[in-house]
């Protein structure tokens, strides 16, 4: 079975099926169905990872990631295309209910990966977004490294919060009501290109973040950081390597580690302590009682 074959015949949802991923919910937009899990690339507690059952395509909402089913097991396996269709073929996902896909969508396929389109950005302004920001005890001075953004995604028009990394990309997040569970929950994606955000300021002393939220809410409780030191937001502990090629790149003599209390900012911290003997000084110490700085600023 070659590419084109596998793109058409071998349905993505039952390639997550066999390993073992359920979906959390469906969705029907102008009757195409999507599904959405958890995402298979890390650990998360809310669904960013979407299928769409037409097109055989999947759109990774946390990191910007999309493609074929081909590239999915590319990317999951961390193989070329060759050893892709080797798995295809030993755990004979062929055999699996195949979807229906039309001549017409195949053709469009590649216009239609990206499934949104940028409107507007500018500063924050929306009261809805103002409001989030403030019960996070956020600043409005440190506001300023946020942009609101307006897009278009499967046909609706959303707003949120974006943050920009070095590939011009944005980390984009919003709260919504959800009905299921009758509560507000967080929403997060990235638009284009997965990377760090570097705030530089001239110093040789640098501070490292996971998270937007986590950047503003230091800032908020220690004002005086901002102009000191530099910093890198790693937007994901997936840029690990490029927070390491930009650390050894600019020669900090100082690193201020201010991961998460979990297992993966666990993870950065010792990459860091090992990279860098000597150098690193962890400051999870003082919000050791909550998951993030962030947590630990609402909390106060």
């Amino acid at each position: 079975m070659n590419c084109a074959n596998v793109k058409q015949k071998v349905s993505l949802i039952s390639v997550l099926h066999k390993q073992g991923y359920k979906e959390k919910f469906t969705r029907n937009n102008k009757g195409i169905n999507y599904y959405w899990f958890l995402s298979p690339f890390r650990s998360e507690e809310e669904a960013s990872f979407s299928v769409n059952t037409l097109l055989n395509t999947y759109f990774d909402f946390g990191t910007g990631q999309h493609g074929s089913v081909i590239d999915y097991l590319c990317s999951y396996y961390r193989c070329d295309v060759r050893r892709a269709l080797q798995i295809v073929k030993d755990f004979n996902f062929s055999s699996f209910p195949q979807q229906e896909l039309t001549k017409t969508f195949v053709a469009k396929q590649k216009d239609e990966t990206n499934s949104y389109l940028i409107e507007k950005t500018g500063p924050v302004k929306h009261t809805n977004l103002v409001k989030y920001l403030n019960k996070r005890k956020l600043n409005p001075i440190f506001w300023k490294y946020l942009l609101e953004i307006h897009f278009t995604m499967s046909d609706r028009i959303y707003y949120g919060i974006a943050f920009k990394n070095e590939s011009n990309g944005y980390e984009v997040s919003w709260e919504y009501w959800n009905k299921a569970t009758s509560s507000h929950s967080r929403f997060k994606m990235c638009m284009k290109a997965k990377d760090i955000t570097h705030i530089k300021n001239g110093s040789k002393s640098l501070v490292v973040v996971e998270a937007w939220s986590d950047f503003i809410a230091l800032l908020t409780l220690y004002p005086k950081m901002e102009k000191v030191n530099d910093f890198i937001i790693l937007n994901s502990v997936s840029t690990t390597n490029k927070m390491i090629s930009m650390i050894i790149k600019m020669q900090y003599q100082t690193i201020y580690s201010a991961t998460d209390n979990d297992t993966a900012g666990a993870n950065v911290l010792d990459v860091l302590l090992n990279k860098f003997p000597g150098k690193v000084i962890p400051l999870n110490e003082f919000y050791r009682s909550s998951k993030d700085i962030a947590d630990y600023l609402v909390g106060k």
